[in-house]
């Protein structure tokens, strides 16, 4: 009952103080019923006994042989993970119901908790609307949970920054404007950002995660609320989408504090100048200035001269045909699936919270990780091996050992700050609150420099290499030695750094 049938991963059940439903990723409304009450029923027992105990964790997780549960509350909302997985690690457990809280908040805000207060019996499920799809695809990109980080598309760095120059320009000039991005899909192309606000990448995740997963919206141009809750999860900034090249799923966005009519046309205007520049065509198929001279009568261009004339199109379609750059990266070195993070430094805030940005890259699996469980496995086997990074180990105890750690000094450190004057305590929960982050805290933050952590099974080596900014997850045979392996691991590291100018976002654009 708790957990599907398919085993496409845990289950992820969200319900309010009061035992309602809000969302589950499997099952039906007559069989959460019972489940959520036996759940409120058990964290309330929890409770009790922590407050006798002065312990201010409550209840994290319950194991019995390969089960495991997961609990997070957040003010009047509890989320619950389910997991008859035995390889799923409790923290990954708890990290995907601190994504699932963030992206609810991105759709509600997180006023729902003021709404829970007055009305504990409120049904929230009818303002979720139909998030079902971005919900679920959240917890299917297993590679940007692990790594906290949004996967860019490989570009010439020429043309990059060309694209980032014309963005910038027609920008700059519009009020309030957050950030503006441009996406394939839910790949970042470039990204601008105010000096005065910075984005938090879990926000750019969700962000990229709404795009991929509600492309109904991308039909039109939309002019939508959302909640970045890293940004301020208490309240609405709007975000202009525009998809201006369905061929390749091209999508221009622009987030904004104002909501207004004219902030919208300010955006269009901006817009329609960026298609000008790139020689793209409007959404109605009228050509542009700089696409006339092809364009004769009631003919509509073709495909390759639309590509003649705009560069930035051609690379895309020709890297979504054929993109064998990430391939004879994994055959250099005979890997069967690699993952490459790395922490881009935001030069103006370096060694300050939120002062990276991660990005990471990937391969797609080589014979013989073509299944969907011996994929699942090569992504329960990284898992364990951030843990072990991190902690020296990824078993349950030593797992919920740290997280009683670190709960406990965001707790000491949260008491200090209302002491000192420096935190409201008003009863709000924001989105980074004790709780709402251990997970993220486990996975978050690089191991110290020059780590390395590995597991054979069967056939295949799972092993994790780490340097400065970067981290490296990768697939390897098990014939050959450890020292090889890291030997391997090693060069494939320094050839993705060598061509970081293609792969990732060396730097962000910002005005004023």
């Amino acid at each position: 009952m708790l957990q599907a049938a398919d085993k496409r991963g845990p289950n992820i059940i969200v319900l309010s103080k009061a035992g309602k439903p809000i969302f589950s990723r499997y099952g039906s409304e007559e069989d959460l019923m019972p489940i959520c009450g036996i759940a409120q029923a058990i964290l309330a027992t929890a409770s009790t006994v922590s407050n006798q105990e002065n312990d201010d964790n409550g209840i994290q997780f319950i194991c019995a042989k390969n089960l495991k549960i997961a609990f997070l509350t957040v003010g009047f909302v509890t989320l619950i993970g389910v997991s008859e997985d035995e390889e799923i690690t409790e923290p990954f457990l708890h990290l995907l119901l601190e994504y699932v809280y963030s992206q609810v908040v991105f759709t509600l805000t997180d006023q729902m908790q003021k709404v829970f207060q007055r009305t504990p019996s409120f049904d929230m499920r009818g303002l979720l609307g139909a998030t079902e799809r971005v919900l679920d695809g959240l917890l299917l990109n297993t590679a940007s949970l692990i790594t906290g980080g949004v996967e860019v598309f490989p570009l010439d760095p020429l043309l990059r920054n060309h694209v980032s120059d014309v963005i910038c320009n027609s920008t700059k000039h519009i009020p309030e404007t957050l950030l503006v991005i441009l996406v394939v899909k839910n790949k970042l192309v470039t990204m601008l950002q105010s000096k005065r606000h910075r984005i938090h990448t879990m926000d750019l995740q969700l962000i990229l995660n709404f795009l991929l997963h509600q492309p109904g919206l991308l039909d039109n141009e939309s002019w939508i609320p959302i909640c970045l809750p890293n940004f301020e999860s208490s309240r609405y900034v709007y975000a202009y989408i525009n998809r201006i090249e369905a061929s390749v799923d091209l999508t221009f966005v622009c987030i904004a504090v104002q909501h207004n009519t004219a902030q919208f046309e300010l955006y269009r205007e901006a817009c329609a100048a960026i298609q000008s520049f790139l020689g793209i065509l409007h959404r109605n198929g009228s050509a542009l200035k700089s696409m006339s001279s092809i364009i004769a009568d009631s003919v509509a261009p073709s495909f390759s001269e639309l590509s003649h004339h705009c560069p930035l199109v051609t690379t895309i379609r020709n890297t979504n045909l054929d993109s064998p750059q990430m391939k004879e990266y994994c055959q250099s070195e005979s890997a069967m699936h690699f993952l490459f993070r790395w922490d881009v430094p935001d030069t103006q805030k370096r060694g300050k919270t939120g002062s990276f940005l991660t990005q990471f890259v990937q391969s797609s699996f080589q014979v013989p990780l073509i299944d969907f469980k011996s994929q699942q496995t090569v992504w329960c086997m990284y898992q364990k091996l951030a843990l072990r990074l991190r902690n020296g180990s990824a078993k349950a105890e030593k797992c919920v050992v740290e997280m009683d750690r670190a709960s406990s000094q965001h707790n000491n450190k949260k008491t200090k700050e209302i002491k000192d004057g420096n935190l409201a305590c008003d009863g709000e929960i924001a989105v980074n609150d004790v709780q709402a982050c251990l997970g993220r805290d486990m996975f978050g933050l690089l191991p110290p420099v020059n780590s390395i952590s590995y597991s054979i099974q069967g056939s295949n080596m799972y092993i994790a290499i780490n340097a400065k900014d970067c981290e490296m997850y990768a697939v390897l045979s098990s014939t050959i030695s450890i020292t090889s392996g890291a030997s391997m691991c090693a060069r494939l590291i320094g050839k993705l750094l060598s061509d970081r100018n293609v792969l990732f976002l060396g730097s962000i654009k910002t005005w004023r």
